[in-house]
């Protein structure tokens, strides 16, 4: 008697002892060609993540240190002789980093960090923005629009507050539009460009505008709740109460005061509010009492 194998495909006995089986799957198991299981590999996924999140929320500041502790007379490439001293943060690095961005764009140089920061943050909350590309190009371009627009806010000033890029493109910009126009206010140009800004540093973070419109109104609700805001005035302690007590004594006893007045007052309202004492007696002697008053006093 010949004992023939199975030839059903799932069966023990038509199985190739070398052909990979089927992905485990489950919290605790482990894909082929993996060290560790699958729950290890995304946890250790997430904290890598979440480290470069924090390693650019820390470049962010370190920029912004670099910038803030910007020195005119640090070694750069806008100053020459010997120097001495470097009172940047960053040493030497950061003060030709400092200046090339001041000195290109101005106070808009410190919106940079203010980009990076919120990337960084993004990335540690597990949202980062996708296509990279076009988000830093859209974080370069808004630098240089707000540097326009500090150019043309401050043109009457001297227009130094969007550095050489902002005042020269403000500039192009006048004589542009004077020549077809033939009027301009640079103050005006500031303004729209600040707003163009403002859309451009939405789309380079990768937020969608309608939660930029929702944290707009949040902040303006915040600062309305904080200008609102006052003291809370606890009562006072017994001691203090207490001590104030004979004043109080005092001034209620005087002749002619608040207190005495507001206590007649009182005593007036509790007896024409009172109900009549003895029940159903008591308020027919009473009505009695008034209906005899009235008829002597016609």
């Amino acid at each position: 008697m010949t004992t023939r194998l199975a030839s059903n495909p799932g069966s023990r006995g038509n199985r190739d002892p070398l052909s990979p089986g089927p992905a485990p799957t489950g919290p605790g198991k482990r894909r082929r060609g993996s060290l560790l299981p699958e729950g290890a590999s995304q946890f250790l996924m997430r904290r890598a993540t979440e480290m470069g999140g924090l390693c650019v929320v820390l470049l962010a500041l370190a920029l912004a240190a670099i910038l803030f502790s910007y020195d005119p007379n640090d070694p750069s490439w806008n100053t020459a002789g010997p120097h001495t001293a470097v009172h940047n943060v960053a040493g030497a690095f950061g003060s030709y980093t400092a200046d090339v961005l001041v000195q290109c764009f101005g106070l808009a140089a410190y919106l940079l960090a203010v980009i990076v920061a919120g990337w960084g943050v993004r990335i540690l909350r597990h949202d980062p923005p996708s296509f990279w590309a076009g988000r830093i190009a859209a974080g370069l371009f808004a630098i240089t629009l707000a540097g326009v627009s500090l150019g043309g806010i401050s043109a009457p000033f001297g227009g130094g507050a969007g550095g050489n890029a902002g005042r020269v493109i403000v500039t192009l910009i006048d004589h542009f539009i004077v020549g077809h126009v033939g009027w301009s206010s640079p103050l005006l140009l500031g303004l729209v460009m600040a707003l163009a800004t403002v859309a451009l540093i939405v789309v380079a973070l990768g937020v969608p505008f309608y939660q930029a419109f929702a944290a707009v109104g949040a902040t303006y609700g915040f600062l309305r709740r904080v200008g609102q805001w006052r003291p809370a005035v606890g009562p006072k302690p017994a001691s203090v109460r207490r001590a104030l007590e004979p004043a109080r004594s005092a001034s209620r006893s005087a002749p002619g005061s608040a207190y005495e007045a507001e206590d007649e007052a009182y005593e007036d309202y509790a007896e024409e509010t009172a109900a009549p004492a003895g029940g159903l007696a008591g308020r027919l002697r009473a009505a009695a009492g008034s209906a005899l008053g009235g008829a002597s006093v016609a």
